[in-house]
């Protein structure tokens, strides 16, 4: 028979493992970014963080190599418990017209960091195609498959 501390000790490990959660999470990010021909070689914007399902998310864009850069960022900063979350997301490039332009990836988020493509479009294309009045509008569609480590 157990006696009061084992039950305790078994209880407060219980509570201290790593928890998975299996059933899939969804939601949209939107941001119009602004001034965007002014971000400059090697420069970048964020749009700013969104909590979905207690988890911090941002978008953010670059400009590198004449090549405009579209990421998705888990902001999640937790260094004490392993953690993790896969998903499989959506960047898209929203034009007023309806002209689109997206990539998909599937991706497991272990640290504060952001995944996507650092050569979504030529920058000339992304600013004869996309900017409106200095303004790119970017949006992903993010599906949460597992999530470990969380209450």
């Amino acid at each position: 028979m157990k006696n009061d501390l084992e039950i305790l000790k078994e209880q407060m490990k219980l509570l201290t493992q790593p928890k998975r959660l299996d059933s899939a999470k969804e939601f949209v990010l939107k941001h119009s970014f602004t001034d965007v021909s002014k971000i400059g070689d090697g420069g970048r914007k964020n749009s700013l963080i969104e909590y979905h399902f207690g988890v911090p998310w941002r978008i953010s864009i670059d400009q590198k190599n004449d090549h405009l850069g579209v990421y998705l960022r888990c902001e999640r900063n937790q260094p004490t418990t392993p953690w993790s979350i896969e998903c499989a997301f959506q960047l898209e490039i929203l034009h007023p017209s309806g002209k689109t332009e997206s990539r998909q990836l599937e991706y497991v988020h272990q640290k504060a960091h952001g995944r996507g493509w650092g050569e979504f479009l030529k920058w000339e294309e992304m600013k004869k195609e996309y900017l409106v009045g200095d303004q790119l509008t970017v949006v992903a569609h993010v599906t949460i498959k597992s999530m470990i480590g969380f209450q």
